[in-house]
């Protein structure tokens, strides 16, 4: 493997789903599969921070111990959040424990 090779990939949830859809882990996996990567550093803040938590593990899955994720103000309580990814506010989502 070369350790030398640094790459970027900016990711953004357009459809504000706080990446819960499943094919955002799928994507992070095959990403880090095909990458053929020796470690990877998951960076976000606010939404982003949430999904940097949530597909931490899906790299991790694939490149094993040397993944690290550094997350800026996770939203992980969307039921008291300003913008909400759902009409109903019965309908809050909460990702506290998915993201410890």
């Amino acid at each position: 493997q070369d350790t030398s090779r640094v790459d970027v990939c900016f990711v953004c949830d357009a459809r504000r789903t706080w990446y819960a859809d499943p094919s955002w882990q799928d994507a992070m996996s095959a990403l880090a599969r095909d990458g053929n990567y020796a470690g990877a550093l998951l960076l976000g803040d606010s939404m982003g921070a949430t999904g940097a938590v949530l597909c931490a593990g899906a790299a991790a899955s694939v490149i094993g111990t040397n993944v690290e994720c550094v997350a800026f103000c996770p939203q992980v309580d969307l039921t008291r959040s300003s913008i909400r990814p759902f009409e109903d506010e019965r309908e809050g989502v909460n990702y506290a424990d998915a993201c410890r």
